[in-house]
């Protein structure tokens, strides 16, 4: 059943925000929408990968049509070898290049439909939802024609391919806010068992001022806020609890962010996943 629908009941009970942002960090859905974004990172770096590499020949092809096809014509006339064995060089390198750029398409096509199988799956059981499929129709036993027909003038099947390069990027994303989401609100947390230590410190560096300027050739209008700089050393508990407070208002703030996040990818996947094609799974009974 398609379940797109984020889930912000408990037992058919009504949504309580407020309730909800302060018991973020106690359910077990918010550590699994963290699981879900961690592996965003690592997935998204072996989509890439794979998908670069099986299209690789492509660009190889490509090569071949601007570079090498330009170049023997210029040489196979320069030298005299004369029309003859042009017609012959030619035709060799364009199959060459075409055979290359099939194989190319075909190995992009396959891995992307394949990956976007493996991301909708992994998607459904790391945030427990349930996810729409559009399985590639056909056998390529049964009708292998009929299968690369439907298959390769399928929307569907660039879709997927699109799809998952597009989890590159959000990847990186995802990995720079739980890095930051993740290292400053426990060092904050931190701060009362540390703020005595000689080996730690915890200190805020005040920078010296902000300035935004507008050059139009004629002149320059300066705009700027003056911030006295220095620098605050935490150094005393009641300091140290207060930064620590502050840390826990910004774990709440980083858990309710995170979840977000993977509910807006969990939606995106599920909207994607209506129409991108997918190998179909038999099920296990």
């Amino acid at each position: 059943m398609d379940n797109l629908q984020h889930d912000r009941t408990d037992g058919g009970q009504p949504a309580r925000p407020v309730l909800d942002f302060l018991t973020a960090p106690f359910r077990v859905q918010t550590y699994r929408n963290l699981l879900y974004l961690f592996l965003q990172f690592p997935l998204g770096i072996a989509y890439f990968v794979t998908l670069v590499t099986l299209g690789a020949t492509a660009f190889g092809a490509v090569t071949i049509f601007t570079e090498a096809v330009p170049t023997v014509v210029g040489e196979t006339l320069g030298a005299g070898a004369g029309i003859v064995a042009l017609l012959i060089a030619l035709p060799v390198l364009l199959l060459v290049a075409l055979a290359l750029f099939a194989v190319g398409v075909v190995g992009a096509s396959l891995g992307g439909v394949g990956l976007f199988t493996v991301d909708r799956l992994v998607t459904g059981l790391v945030l427990g939802r349930s996810l729409p499929e559009s399985p590639v129709q056909g056998s390529p036993l049964a009708d292998p024609v009929g299968f690369a027909r439907s298959y390769f003038l399928s929307a569907g099947t660039y879709l997927s391919v699109l799809a998952v390069l597009a989890k590159f990027p959000v990847g990186i994303a995802a990995f720079v806010v739980l890095t930051v989401g993740t290292v400053v609100p426990t060092v904050f947390l931190v701060a009362p068992f540390i703020y005595d230590d000689p080996a730690a410190e915890v200190r805020f560096v005040l920078p010296e001022g902000l300035e935004l300027s507008y050059v139009d050739g004629f002149y320059t209008v300066d705009a700027g806020i003056v911030v006295q700089s220095g620098e605050w050393v935490v150094d005393t508990l009641p300091e140290a609890l207060l930064v620590a407070g502050a840390g826990l208002v910004l774990l709440l703030v980083v858990c309710n962010l995170c979840n977000l996040l993977a509910w807006t990818l969990g939606r995106a996947t599920g909207l994607v996943a209506r129409h991108a094609s997918v190998f179909a799974i038999p099920d296990r009974e």
